[in-house]
This record gives structure tokens, C-alpha cells and sequence, in this order.
């Protein structure tokens, strides 16, 4: 059986989104996903987390944040979207500790 067209997008972003993830350009990863509305490819779960890690391993987390708010509107468990959001924050306000302290210095 043959998958329709747009299911081929779908795939084809969501893989170059986490290439790029994985690559640490969070830039194009997000540029990609952002793509996906304007070239009518709908987004999901899977695609909405991999452009948050990409967010998050580039330190955009205002950023991450925004996109898991967006997630939560598509209708994602909130059990999911609150964990995350805990996670994203924790890693922030420790990052925040850390510059803190080095300037102390």
C-alpha cells in the first residue's frame, strides 16, 4: 500500500526537523517546523517535541516554552505538557543559578 503525499511531507519534515535537532541547529530545525503550516503539512506530538528539544538544546527556552503551549492546544495530556514545561523550567532557573554564581567571581 502506498502512503498519500502529504504523509510523505509529514515524514520528510519531521526527519530533517530532527537532524537538525540532533545536530544542535535549532535555528533551521525551528525554521523547518515552522515551514510545515505554510506548506499546509500538519504538525503533531512527535513533531512539536523534537522542535522543543531542538529549542531546548539551543537554550531558547522562552522559546520551548511557547511551542508547549502551542502543544497543549493541539490537545496533547496535560500530564505531558506539565512534566515538560516543570523540566524546561528546572534546567532555566538552574542555568540562571549557575551565570549567577560565576559572575560572583
Amino acid at each position: 500500500a502506498s502512503w498519500p503525499a502529504s504523509e510523505h511531507r509529514h515524514i520528510t519534515y519531521s526527519v530533517a526537523i530532527l537532524v537538525y535537532q540532533k545536530d544542535e541547529q535549532w535555528v533551521n530545525a525551528l525554521q523547518l517546523f515552522r515551514e510545515m503550516t505554510d506548506g499546509a503539512v500538519g504538525r503533531d506530538t512527535i513533531t512539536y517535541n523534537v522542535a522543543i528539544s531542538a529549542c531546548e538544546s539551543g537554550e531558547q527556552r522562552v522559546q520551548a516554552l511557547q511551542l508547549l503551549g502551542e502543544l497543549a492546544g493541539i490537545g496533547a495530556p496535560s500530564h505531558h505538557v506539565q512534566r515538560r514545561s516543570h523540566r524546561i523550567r528546572n534546567v532555566s532557573a538552574m542555568g540562571t543559578g549557575i551565570a549567577a554564581l560565576s559572575r560572583d567571581d
